[in-house]
C-alpha cells in the first residue's frame, strides 16, 4: 500500500463520509490526483463508496486493515539502513584483521 493510499485511510478514518473533492482538499491533493488512489483502495476493499447524492459520493471505510501512514520507510531509507547494518558489522571485522596483522608482525 502507497503512503498516499494510507493517508486517505488515515483521513476516512479521522473523517468518514467525505467525499473526494473534500478529502483532497484535506490532503492537498488535486481531484484528478486522488481519483485513481480512491479506485484501487476501493478495489483492493478497504474503502467503500457511499449512496451518491448532490456533494458526491460519500467515502468511508470498510473496515479492513491497513498499516499506518508512519510505518512506510521511503526505500532510500531502506537502503541506508541496510547499509549501516552492513557498515556495522564490517568496520569491527576489518579491525579484528588489523589487529592480528600487528600482532603477527
Amino acid at each position: 500500500m502507497s503512503l498516499a493510499q494510507r493517508r486517505i485511510c488515515e483521513c476516512l478514518q479521522k473523517s468518514p463520509g467525505l467525499v473526494q473533492r473534500e478529502l483532497a482538499k484535506k490532503l492537498g491533493i488535486t481531484v484528478d490526483g486522488i481519483k485513481k488512489t480512491v479506485r484501487l483502495l476501493v478495489a483492493g476493499g478497504y474503502v467503500k463508496r457511499g449512496r451518491r447524492d448532490r456533494k458526491g459520493e460519500p467515502l468511508s471505510l470498510t473496515g479492513k486493515p491497513f498499516p499506518p501512514s508512519s510505518e512506510c520507510i521511503p526505500t532510500h531509507v531502506k537502503r541506508q539502513l541496510a547499509i549501516d547494518i552492513g557498515m556495522s558489522a564490517l568496520l569491527p571485522a576489518m579491525r579484528a584483521m588489523v589487529n592480528v596483522g600487528r600482532a603477527a608482525a
